[in-house]
């Protein structure tokens, strides 16, 4: 099983619901086989895209088989897995996020800016 997977089934174990989308092939496209992707490598893999998000090992096992091998994981947010992502993009937000004051919880950085993990009221992010 691929890093990606095991990712995966590592967030679906914290109780969040998790969905493939295509990822990015050793030729730099989309898996999605659209010469033309405008979303390259975040896109749901799934026709339902985060319809089909679950936490069930078994559910996920069979979503992440029909997934390509450089695949990404989507991750839906809100109630169902008791938080939302705020995405601060770019040289602005960046700026902008230092003059803040933010929370302690999860942060992830991107390609771009940084992902911010922010519980639901009452709910802890693990």
């Amino acid at each position: 099983m691929n890093n990606i997977k095991s990712a995966a089934n590592k967030y679906a174990s914290w109780g969040w619901k998790v969905f493939p989308l295509h990822g990015i092939d050793q030729s730099d496209q989309c898996t999605c086989s659209n010469p033309n992707c405008s979303n390259v490598g975040k896109h749901p893999a799934t026709k339902r895209g985060f319809h089909d998000a679950t936490d069930d090992p078994m559910a996920l096992y069979e979503l992440m088989a029909i997934a390509p091998d450089e695949c990404n994981i989507g991750i839906k947010t809100g109630v169902d897995s008791g938080f939302f992502v705020l995405d601060i993009d770019g040289p602005e937000g960046e700026k902008y996020l230092q003059n803040k004051d933010v929370p302690e919880t999860l942060i992830h950085k991107t390609g771009r800016g940084t992902h911010l993990f922010l519980s639901i009221q009452g709910q802890t992010l693990k």
